[in-house]
């Protein structure tokens, strides 16, 4: 991994982890998708609201490692006000960039400081559990509907 995303690797990471800004403790919504990673014990609860086709807030509830949480933060935010047809394109991006089989760079598949972060989880496959668990976990709700 190069140094520029190593260095966004900490900053995005840490800090979203830290600080997340779609973290949502209010007990009276309903979640509409459970992502749980039984190895490991991340569990999160998302709650998704989509009006006419579009993303209209993601928020995100429950516990995981900085990377689970730190992630999940970022698709709330990278999908926010998004059509659900571009929000399957990011999560197709965001799955290919953390996939250490992809023969794309993640420099050639979005310049997203913050998806690029994650790009790390390519050298560390054991950590793509971690990135990926709100993302799959979306889609597979996406598909659904």
């Amino acid at each position: 991994m190069n140094k520029a995303l190593q260095s966004l690797y900490k900053e995005v990471i840490l800090s979203r982890a830290k600080v997340p800004r779609y973290e949502c403790k209010a007990p009276d919504l309903v979640p509409t998708i459970e992502a749980y990673n039984p190895l490991c014990g991340d569990k999160f609860y998302l709650y998704v609201s989509i009006e006419d086709g579009v993303f209209k807030e993601l928020k995100f509830s429950g516990f995981g490692c900085s990377i689970s949480k730190a992630s999940t933060d970022v698709m709330c935010d990278a999908l926010s006000h998004k059509t659900i047809q571009e929000g399957l394109l990011i999560i197709d991006t965001f799955l290919e960039l953390i996939d250490d089989k992809s023969s794309v760079s993640p420099e050639q598949l979005t310049d997203s400081k913050e998806l690029l972060a994650f790009a790390a989880a390519r050298d560390f496959p054991e950590r793509k559990t971690c990135a990926n668990l709100g993302w799959e976990a979306l889609r597979l709700h996406l598909q659904s509907l």
